[in-house]
C-alpha cells in the first residue's frame, strides 16, 4: 500500500515518534503484518505516509532483534550462575560425576566442549557393497572407513 497518509514523519515531535515506534513494536510482537500496521496508522490519524510507517517497522524490528538477543544472553547468564551454584554444592558433597556433567553442559552451551564429528562416505559405493564391508568379518565389528 503506497497511499500517503499525510505529513512528513520528520515534522513530528520526538515523543510522538517514539510512541508510534512503541505501538509498532507491540504490534509486531503480537504478529501483525505490515498492512495491519499501515491501516492502524491510517485509522488512528498518525498523519504519516506508508513509507514513514515502513521506517517505524524497520526501527521496531531492529529493536526487537536487539531485545531478543539480550534476553538470550540474560537467560544464558542466569543458567550459568545457577549451574555454578549446583556445581559448588555437588563439589562440596564430593559428587564429581555430577560436577563433570554440569561442566560439560555449561561448555556445550558456550560452544567450548569438543564434539567429535565423523563423516562416512557411503555414496561412493552401493549399499550392498557397503554392508558387506561392514560385516566382512562375520560379526559386523569391522570399522567403517572415514573420509580424510
Amino acid at each position: 500500500m503506497s497511499k500517503s497518509i499525510g505529513n512528513s514523519n520528520s515534522k513530528l515531535p520526538t515523543t510522538i515518534r517514539e510512541g508510534y515506534k512503541a505501538q509498532v513494536y507491540e504490534m509486531l510482537l503480537i504478529g501483525c503484518y505490515r498492512r495491519d500496521i499501515v491501516q492502524f496508522a491510517f485509522k488512528n490519524d498518525w498523519g504519516i505516509s506508508a513509507k514513514a510507517v515502513d521506517e517505524y517497522i524497520r526501527k521496531a524490528k531492529k529493536e526487537l532483534a536487539f531485545d531478543i538477543k539480550k534476553q538470550e544472553r540474560d537467560s544464558l547468564e542466569k543458567f550459568i550462575k545457577s549451574a555454578w551454584h549446583l556445581y559448588s554444592r555437588a563439589y562440596a558433597k564430593s559428587d564429581y560425576a555430577l560436577c563433570h556433567a554440569i561442566r560439560q553442559d555449561m561448555q556445550k552451551l558456550q560452544d567450548k566442549y569438543p564434539t567429535e564429528k565423523k563423516e562416512f562416505d557411503i555414496e561412493s559405493e552401493s549399499l550392498a557393497g557397503w554392508l558387506s564391508k561392514v560385516s566382512s568379518n562375520g560379526n559386523g565389528s569391522k570399522p567403517i572407513q572415514e573420509k580424510n
